[in-house]
């Protein structure tokens, strides 16, 4: 006979939809008065004071990444003239006005 206090499986819609919280990293440096901090990594969407600096900026969306995406936009940033590096530069020049 089945056991009865088995416990249900999550069906694979409920699991999908719990690995679709997306998960963006920031990479750029530490801006203490717009509360960023590299490698903070932020769930379900970007607050709302960043998605005004982004409204403002539009080149430091690419600062913020999936994490899958992570390793390939650290390079970039450190690549001379590619839009992450600039991006990176004009974060980093706010950050100390």
């Amino acid at each position: 006979a089945p056991a009865e206090n088995i416990e249900p499986v999550e069906t694979q819609k409920e699991m999908t939809a719990q690995q679709e919280v997306e998960r963006v990293i920031y990479l750029g440096p530490n801006v203490v008065r717009l509360d960023l901090q590299k490698y903070k990594v932020f769930l379900g969407g970007l607050p709302e004071h960043v998605k005004q600096l982004i409204a403002e900026k539009p080149v430091l969306q690419t600062l913020f990444v999936k994490t899958k995406d992570m390793a390939k936009t650290e390079t970039a940033i450190q690549t001379k003239g590619t839009i992450e590096s600039i991006a990176y530069e004009e974060i980093r020049k706010r950050g100390e006005t």
